[in-house]
């Protein structure tokens, strides 16, 4: 930016700190220092924001560190064998400077995040993914933190190992022939101690607790006591308590969000039921154990493996998505539990009853009273009239004596069959032009479109495969605050803020595509209306396709997207193969309907990725029933016909 010497760079940084913040943190300056053959006065890792450029004059003596403390000198964490556990370190200073920090671990087993930077405040996951399989075992680790002005930190982390019960082992050697089986219990492994030598050999630790199989007739003798099964009781009295506690408590409140039956209520959605086409279910929904959701097309198998369905997300299951929570700038990830910054399980499950198909989950940050209810159901494509496309819902509030500030993020690992990198069509809107996004980009909540497509087979109008629509704006729900389409970022555990942000194709590698969408993060006062938040993903068609059916090229095909209730304005997009320069396109309406503001009936193509562009309208519909538009470009033709109904499910 025209510096010429470190002082200047320091000058320029100190007269727009905001500015220059994104050339410190991406390296751009320390490239710069290099490049000139001279020592960048950094050590470590950037920071993030405002406190990269706190970190150069630190670093430069221009200003002085703040003092900054540690929440923990000391962790302790426990977790059984092949569990997972997270704790949270948080470096602190009173004083309106940026904290940057960074850590390490001193054990395999231990793994330290990448630090959350929130002003006066930096946050250090620290995580155990997988306990090692060493039950009654105690581990200790070094975490070192690092921050401002070199002020370090060296944190003991203790795990303790918990056991787990057994089923499976196998019985000892030379066992007598079993007619009956009871499970004994040995005694818990102990901490090995020193002791003195002595006559009879003393044993470093009990034995490991396993299954023993005691022959019939074998019990009362020595080997068994009933004490042994005095563990085993307390255990099934303390899950017979939480089970009755479950059972007697009320429900939880569901106050304010919006009917997925619409203003009909339950007789709407019957009736929007009985006008299927067919009730076969073209989506498949499966979730993991913490309730993360995926995507399967029940109708087609995997490319890879016949034996599967196509995926629509890249884990059948859903674990490679995740939905961030952030309460008062700490980070929850939905259906995380346990100690330290989990939350807890309100509702792990509540299933839909038929004809619906779709679970309910709600969970909670417990220090902070925010419940987050989770609803993902399989519901009618108002177009199609099958069951194709899947409603995600969120329902946020905050059932604290105080207000909090709290936003939502989801992170879905998108993929069409075998295919992971397929560029996402974006309808334009008033402030951007249509496009095909096959690398990065983030859109603030005016740019937002109804919705983005993938085509799995690109630019085959004649044959596109799957159409993969992911629908944004659902009707009397929150809007977003801001999308972003990038690559996936190879963490499942991934927080509020993408790290790192990288094109689909970033770096010539394999393609990789991610839709990450954010809702606002703002004030929810104590006992306040509840937040609605809500998106769809599923199926769509391109119609219309001259080539298709009445011996046309292939030229050009229409598909469209948001609410068709009479009077409402959506968008119709048409696909466009091989564009020429110059290249106009005519939307022709039925009677009834009109353009937006802004739009015209013809448009002009521009752009493009490869073979394929695309051209929007922002339509407003007329009366119900079935209507028919057409989109004209020289002897290329394609139509579309829609269900304007004022009752339906959005």
């Amino acid at each position: 930016k025209g510096a010429l010497t470190p002082r200047q760079v320091a000058e320029k940084a100190k007269a727009a700190p905001k500015d220059a913040a994104i050339f410190f943190e991406k390296g751009t300056v320390a490239e710069w220092y290099n490049s000139n053959g001279w020592i960048y006065p950094v050590q470590g890792p950037p920071a993030s924001g405002l406190g990269a450029v706190q970190q150069f004059f630190e670093a430069l003596g221009l200003t002085p560190a703040p003092k900054v403390e540690i929440s923990e000198r000391s962790v302790e964490l426990e977790a059984v064998a092949g569990a997972s556990v997270r704790h949270v370190l948080e470096i602190r200073s009173e004083e309106k400077r940026p904290v940057y920090a960074h850590a390490s671990s001193s054990a395999s087993w231990l793994e330290v995040g990448r630090a959350k930077l929130n002003g006066r405040v930096a946050s250090i996951p620290i995580l155990v993914p997988n306990v090692p399989d060493r039950a009654g075992e105690t581990l200790t680790a070094k975490v070192t933190v690092q921050a401002n002005g070199n002020q370090r930190f060296v944190v003991p982390v203790t795990l303790i190992i918990g056991g787990n019960f057994n089923f499976d082992a196998d019985p000892p050697a030379k066992a007598a022939p079993v007619e009956e089986e009871a499970i004994v219990a040995a005694p818990a492994p102990k901490k090995s101690v020193a002791v003195k030598p002595a006559p009879t050999p003393v044993p470093r630790e009990a034995p490991p607790e396993r299954v023993i199989k005691v022959p019939k007739g074998a019990r009362g003798r020595e080997s068994f006591s009933p004490l042994h099964l005095l563990p085993l009781l307390a255990l099934l009295v303390v899950l017979a308590g939480v089970m009755l506690v479950d059972w007697l408590a009320p429900p939880l409140a569901h106050r304010g969000t919006p009917s997925l039956e619409g203003a009909g209520g339950e007789e709407t959605f019957n009736r929007v039921y009985a006008n299927l086409k067919d009730t076969t279910p073209r989506v498949g929904i499966d979730f993991d154990d913490r309730k993360r959701f995926g995507l399967v097309l029940r109708t087609e198998p995997d490319p890879n493996d016949p034996e599967k369905f196509k995926r629509l997300t890249y884990e059948a299951k859903g674990s490679s998505n995740n939905t961030c929570v952030k309460v008062d700038g700490h980070e929850y990830l939905f259906g995380n539990t346990g100690q330290g910054s989990y939350g807890r399980w309100v509702k792990r499950e509540v299933k839909r009853k038929p004809p619906r198909i779709g679970q309910e989950s709600i969970w909670e940050v417990p220090n902070d009273g925010i419940v987050v209810t989770q609803m993902v159901d399989l519901v009618p494509g108002d177009q199609t009239l099958l069951l194709d496309t899947v409603l995600v819902r969120y329902k946020v509030e905050n059932q604290s004596g105080n207000p909090h500030t709290v936003g939502l993020r989801v992170m879905l690992d998108t993929f069409i069959g075998a295919n992971d990198g397929v560029p996402f069509a974006v309808p334009g809107t008033d402030g951007q032009k249509d496009r095909l996004i096959d690398t990065m980009e983030t859109f603030d909540q005016k740019d937002i479109p109804d919705y983005v497509q993938a085509l799995e087979n690109g630019d085959d109008l004649q044959n596109p495969g799957t159409v993969a629509h992911l629908g944004l704006k659902v009707p009397e729900y929150e809007l977003l605050q801001q999308l972003l389409i990038c690559r996936w970022p190879g963490n499942r555990e991934m927080g509020w803020k993408m790290e790192p942000e990288e094109s689909m194709r970033s770096n010539d590698k394999k393609p990789d595509s991610c839709v990450v969408l954010y809702w606002p993060y703002v004030r929810m006062d104590e006992h306040g209306a509840p937040r609605n938040m809500a998106f769809t993903y599923g199926l769509n068609s391109i119609s219309g396709v001259s080539g298709s059916g009445g011996g046309g090229d292939g030229k050009i095909a229409l598909t469209s997207g948001g609410s068709t209730r009479p009077g409402r304005e959506f968008t119709v997009t048409a696909y466009v193969k091989d564009p020429k320069e110059g290249q106009v396109v005519e939307l022709i309406l039925p009677k009834g309907f009109s353009f937006a503001k802004g739009h015209e009936a013809k448009k002009t193509v521009e752009g493009g990725n490869g073979n394929l562009a695309q051209v929007s309208w922002r339509v407003r519909s007329g009366q119900e029933g079935e209507h028919t538009l057409e989109a004209v470009s020289g002897a290329a033709r394609a139509t579309l016909t829609l269900r304007i109904r004022d009752e339906g499910l959005f």
